[in-house]
């Protein structure tokens, strides 16, 4: 992960931010492999940031690959000291299990591009709040290509 100036900007408050996950096993079964999903964003959280493989627009640990790479892109601009907007890009590069016509299974290597938008605030007794908007091309929902995703996510320390 890597965070980087604005060209041409002197403010600290724009900001690009670039990330890369990836994962490779082998003979992997859907108990042992890594879980790639959506839900709340992990990027700004210490631990979650590096452990769990982020796909915006997918199901919560909807898929379970032997092998994938995600990269992401975004913009992020913080109007206030507890606040910041970010919009960006992703494309993840992973194994999934895909029916055919006939309901036979098998795992296939797709390309699954998307858009997302998030705000992140302060929130009320020191939490904070999360809402974001992912679309995602490659997921399938309802045999058709294309996923959306909301989350609203508030989290805080105890």
């Amino acid at each position: 992960m890597g965070v980087a100036g604005v060209p041409f900007v002197e403010s600290e408050r724009h900001r690009l931010i670039g990330k890369i996950h990836g994962g490779v096993g082998d003979g992997l079964d859907r108990f042992s492999a890594v879980r790639v999903g959506g839900g709340p964003d992990p990027r700004g959280e210490e631990y979650g940031a590096n452990w769990r493989p982020f796909l915006p627009g997918a199901a919560i640990s909807e898929f379970f690959p032997e092998h994938y790479v995600i990269a992401m892109a975004a913009y992020r601009f913080d109007p206030t000291f507890f606040s910041s907007i970010s919009v960006g890009g992703f494309v993840g590069y992973l194994e999934r299990v895909r029916s055919n016509s006939a309901r036979i299974l098998s795992d296939e290597t797709d390309v699954l591009p998307g858009v997302m938008t998030r705000l992140t605030t302060g929130f009320v007794f020191e939490t904070r709040l999360q809402i974001e908007y992912a679309y995602n091309w490659g997921v399938i929902r309802k045999d058709e290509f294309g996923g959306h995703g909301i989350v609203v996510h508030v989290s805080g320390q105890f």
